[in-house]
C-alpha cells in the first residue's frame, strides 16, 4: 500500500471514529435535520432473508453505527437535495450554453430543436423522479427489476431522441464551436 493510499486510510479511519464520538455525546432528543425535507431512507420492515435486525431496524454487523453516521451526514449532503439533478436550472443552462456557443442566426433552428429536446427530457425526467421518490421501490425483486427496466427504456427513448437533436445541431457548428461543445457537454452539465 503506498503512503497517500495509507494516509487516506487513516483519514477515513479518524473521520468516522470523530463522527461516532459526535453522535454518542449528541442527547438522545434532538429535533430533525430538516421539517422540510423528506426524508432519503428508504423504511425496512422487515430484514431480508438470513440478516438480523440490528438497532434502528436496519440489517448488518454495524447497521446502529452506520445508520447514526449516516443521519449525522444528513445534513452536510441531503439538504442540498436536486442540486446536480438533470432536471433542475435546465433553463439556465440552456442560456449559458447557447451564450459560450455564440449561436448564430443560421445555427437556430437546429439550437432551438435541441433546446426542445432538452426542456422534454428534463420535464420527463422530473417526472419520473417525483414519481420514484412517491411510491419508492417496489418490495420485490421482480417488481424491482420492472421498475428499472421501465426506467432503462425510458432513458433510452431519451438518448435517442436527444441524439437526433444533438446530431443536428453538431452538424451545424463551426470547429470552434463543437470544441467547446465537446468540452461542456463533457463536464459537469453532462447531457444536461
Amino acid at each position: 500500500m503506498n503512503r497517500t493510499t495509507t494516509q487516506l486510510s487513516l483519514a477515513v479511519i479518524a473521520l468516522s471514529a470523530s463522527m461516532a464520538t459526535a453522535y454518542a455525546q449528541m442527547p438522545a432528543s434532538r429535533p430533525p435535520a430538516s421539517d422540510t425535507a423528506p426524508s432519503t431512507q428508504m423504511p425496512m420492515t422487515t430484514p431480508p432473508a438470513g440478516m438480523p435486525m440490528m438497532q434502528n431496524g436496519q440489517p448488518g454487523a454495524m447497521a446502529g453505527d452506520m445508520g447514526r453516521m449516516m443521519e449525522m451526514m444528513r445534513p452536510m449532503m441531503g439538504e442540498r437535495r436536486g442540486m446536480g439533478m438533470p432536471f433542475e436550472h435546465v433553463e439556465g443552462r440552456i442560456a449559458y450554453l447557447k451564450a459560450e456557443l455564440k449561436i448564430t442566426d443560421a445555427q437556430s433552428a437546429p439550437w432551438n430543436a435541441f433546446a426542445e429536446t432538452t426542456r422534454a427530457d428534463a420535464a420527463a425526467m422530473k417526472t419520473m423522479h417525483e414519481a420514484m421518490m412517491k411510491g419508492g421501490m417496489p418490495t420485490t425483486t421482480p417488481d424491482r427489476m420492472a421498475a428499472k427496466q421501465k426506467m432503462m427504456a425510458s432513458r433510452m427513448g431519451m438518448m435517442e431522441r436527444a441524439a437526433t437533436s444533438v446530431n443536428a445541431l453538431y452538424a451545424s457548428l463551426s470547429s470552434d464551436q463543437r470544441t467547446v461543445f465537446d468540452q461542456m457537454m463533457s463536464g459537469p452539465m453532462g447531457m444536461m
